[in-house]
């Protein structure tokens, strides 16, 4: 069968959490249109939702510290860490709720050994 795309109406999640991919099953509606589809079929689904003028960040920037979520930033030769807040995650991207600007400069390789004020070279 060819590849096709499909709306569908989100109807419920099925219990538990696939532990080795972090995943849930869900249940949803489709409206066959064109007769392609059959009943009880597997298939696979992108879940999506738009989120406009969000502050997103590379997950690998962002460190567990004291329990906390850390982004290291720079200031002057300096790096030192800055408590954030997420809003939303993906596989690879967080949504910063609260702790980080547009525009700040943060250190997104070689963070993971830093320290608060440590001398940048």
């Amino acid at each position: 069968m060819n590849n096709i795309c499909l709306d569908a109406k989100y109807t419920k999640s099925l219990e538990g959490i696939l532990q080795c991919s972090r995943m849930i099953g869900v249940n949803a509606s489709v409206r066959n249109i064109d007769g392609q589809l059959l009943g009880r079929m597997s298939v696979n689904v992108v879940a999506q939702q738009l989120l406009s003028k969000q502050l997103t960040i590379p997950k690998n920037v962002v460190l567990d510290r004291q329990v906390r979520k850390v982004v290291f930033m720079v200031n002057g030769n300096k790096a030192f860490w800055n408590y954030v807040e997420i809003a939303y995650e993906n596989s690879s991207i967080y949504v910063i709720k609260s702790g980080l600007k547009p525009g700040r400069n943060v250190i997104y390789e070689g963070n993971f050994n830093l320290t608060h004020d440590k001398l940048m070279i």
